[in-house]
């Protein structure tokens, strides 16, 4: 295992100190705590900085039950950053229009804590296809700046042409 940067250090003490009742239950868990990638994103000048912090899955799990209190503990101390917390696998490569899993679970996670409602995909020609991505209107903890780094950095990350609006009926 590599070693930590002093802030990943610091992120995985936040995970530490988040998870402290999950870690007494079952404290393998500790070990997958010290598994942190941070990766900071800029998608321009006009637009909130993105800190994508990369776990185990299982971690992830753990700390989507406790997201309100871990994502207090970030923001303490990266202020000013949208935190986006992700799985630490790799993002699988797409294969022509078929629904891929595990590219639906990446998206999922850069989304969260936003709830993803529906899907469409605008065609154009073949090679010109959008991915629009309806989030919760009711859940709404995007503004419109921290949705357009959002499917800058969905474009990148997983290759594709992605749009992300709100879903209201």
């Amino acid at each position: 295992m590599s070693k930590l940067t002093e802030n990943e250090s610091k992120v995985s003490k936040i995970i530490e100190n988040v998870l402290a009742e999950e870690i007494a239950a079952k404290p393998e868990i500790k070990n997958l705590c010290a598994e942190v990638k941070l990766k900071p994103y800029s998608a321009g000048e006009k637009m909130p900085k993105i800190l994508i912090v990369s776990v185990s899955k299982d971690v992830l799990k753990f700390l989507r039950m406790h997201y309100k209190k871990y994502l207090e503990a970030m923001n303490r101390d990266f202020n000013g950053s949208l935190i986006l917390t992700i799985r630490s696998s790799s993002v699988p490569d797409k294969k022509g229009l078929f629904v891929n899993r595990e590219r639906e679970e990446f998206l999922k996670d850069l989304c969260f804590p936003a709830a993803i409602v529906g899907r469409t995909q605008e065609v154009e020609d073949r090679k010109d296809i959008t991915q629009v991505v309806y989030l919760d209107s009711k859940q709404s903890y995007w503004n419109e700046a921290s949705l357009k780094a959002l499917t800058c950095l969905s474009n990148e990350m997983l290759k594709d042409n992605y749009q992300f609006t709100f879903f209201s009926n």
